[in-house]
C-alpha cells in the first residue's frame, strides 16, 4: 500500500479560506430582510472560497516513503571546478538532501583532494548502492564534466539495476569558471637571419598573450631574469572577455649565454598559478661543462672534445637552475660516489637534460 502527504507550496494563500464565512454573513443579514439565500446556495459559494483558497496554495502529493528519504548530492569539488564547487543547491522546503563530496575519490567532510583529477565511478557506485538500499529518494550530480576515468561501468551498474523511474538522477552543469585573467602563452625565440648589431650579441623575439574571461584591467610586467636582470615592459592593460591580446617585445644577450625571462599580471586573482609564466633560450655557442671533484678527471682522449671550449667545474660552483646548465652545449659529470652535487643542483641537471641538453 502506498501513503501520499499531502503539502502546500505556498501555503499562506489558505487564510483567504478564511472569508468563505462571508456568504454565511450575507445569508444571515439577508435573512432578516424581504430577500432570502437558499442553503444550498450559502454552502456552494463558501466551497467556492475554500477551492480558490486550495489553488492558490499549490498543493502536492508525495510519497511518504519517498519524503522520508534525502536526496543524494553528488558534489564535485576538484581542481577544475575553482570556487564553483561550494555553490549551494536550493531545493524545495521539507525535502532533506545529503551532500557527498567527491574529486580523485569519495571525500568525508573537509578533506581535500590529493591529486589533480575528477573520477566518477566511485560516485555512481555509491548512488547505485544507496538506490538498491532503498535509502535515497534521488540523485543530483553538481559537476564540470571534466573526468579522468572509465566511469561507464558504473553508468551501466546504475542504468541496468536501478530503474529511472524509481530513482530520479538530475545532472547539473557547473559552466560559470571564477573571474579569471592569465598568461596564456609566452614565448622566446630568435629570428631568422639573425644580424645583430651588437657583436658577440644574440637578438631575442619575446611574444606574450595574455587572456581573461571577464572584463578587467591588468598591469602586464616582462623581465629578463638572466644573464642580466631588467625589466622590458610595464603597462595596464584593459582585456576584454575572450577577447586575447598578444605582445611582441625584442632583446638581447650575450651569444654565449643562456637568458630566461619571466611575464606576469597583477594584481592576481582566486586562480594565482596562471598569472607567470616563464620562457628560457639556450646559448647559441656554449661551451663543455665539465664537472668532478677537484684533480680527479682526466680529459678523455676524443680529438672532437679537444677541439671544444671546455671549462671546469667543481660541484660546490656547479648551477643550481636548469639555465645555469643552458650556457653550457654539453655537461660531462664524473661523480664516483653520486654526492658531487647537491639535490638542487642534481634536480637543475636533469632538468636541463629533459629540455634537451646533452
Amino acid at each position: 500500500m502506498v501513503a501520499f502527504l499531502l503539502r502546500f507550496v505556498q501555503p499562506w494563500w489558505l487564510t483567504v479560506a478564511v472569508a468563505s464565512l462571508l456568504p454565511v454573513a450575507i445569508a444571515v443579514w439577508g435573512g432578516r430582510g424581504r430577500r432570502k439565500i437558499g442553503p444550498v446556495c450559502v454552502v456552494c459559494r463558501s466551497l467556492g472560497v475554500v477551492l480558490i483558497a486550495v489553488v492558490l496554495a499549490r498543493p502536492e502529493l508525495l510519497d511518504s516513503d519517498g519524503a522520508e528519504r534525502p536526496w543524494l548530492v553528488l558534489r564535485d569539488v576538484s581542481a577544475s571546478l575553482g570556487e564553483q564547487g561550494g555553490r549551494a543547491i536550493s531545493l524545495h522546503d521539507g525535502i532533506h538532501t545529503r551532500v557527498q563530496s567527491f574529486a580523485d575519490k569519495l571525500l568525508i567532510e573537509g578533506q581535500k583532494p590529493t591529486i589533480h583529477e575528477t573520477n566518477l565511478s566511485a560516485a555512481l557506485r555509491l548512488t547505485a548502492a544507496e538506490a538498491r538500499g532503498n535509502r535515497i529518494a534521488g540523485a543530483i550530480l553538481l559537476t564540470d564534466g571534466q573526468f579522468h576515468d572509465n566511469w561507464s561501468g558504473a553508468a551501466k551498474l546504475l542504468r541496468d539495476d536501478i530503474s529511472p523511474a524509481k530513482l530520479p538522477f538530475l545532472i547539473v552543469p557547473l559552466d560559470a569558471p571564477p573571474p579569471d585573467a592569465r598568461v596564456a602563452d609566452f614565448r622566446v625565440f630568435r629570428p631568422l637571419g639573425d644580424t645583430s648589431e651588437k657583436p658577440g650579441a644574440t637578438r631575442c623575439n619575446l611574444r606574450v598573450t595574455v587572456d581573461s574571461n571577464v572584463d578587467c584591467r591588468r598591469i602586464v610586467t616582462v623581465s629578463r631574469l638572466q644573464p642580466t636582470p631588467g625589466r622590458l615592459f610595464e603597462k595596464e592593460l584593459r582585456l576584454s572577455a575572450d577577447r586575447p591580446v598578444t605582445l611582441r617585445l625584442s632583446d638581447s644577450i650575450p651569444t654565449n649565454r643562456a637568458g630566461e625571462w619571466k611575464a606576469k599580471i597583477t594584481p592576481t586573482d582566486a586562480i594565482g598559478e596562471n598569472d607567470a609564466m616563464t620562457a628560457a633560450l639556450w646559448a647559441r655557442k656554449g661551451e663543455v661543462a665539465v664537472v668532478a671533484a677537484e684533480g680527479s678527471l682526466q680529459m678523455p682522449g676524443s680529438s672532437d672534445l679537444q677541439k671544444m671550449n671546455v671549462t671546469r667545474i667543481q660541484g660546490e660552483d656547479a648551477p643550481n637552475d636548469p639555465v645555469g646548465w643552458a650556457n653550457f652545449t654539453a655537461v660531462i659529470l664524473a661523480d664516483t660516489t653520486g654526492q658531487l652535487l647537491n639535490p638542487l643542483q642534481r634536480k637543475a641537471l636533469s632538468d636541463y637534460v629533459r629540455r634537451g641538453g646533452g
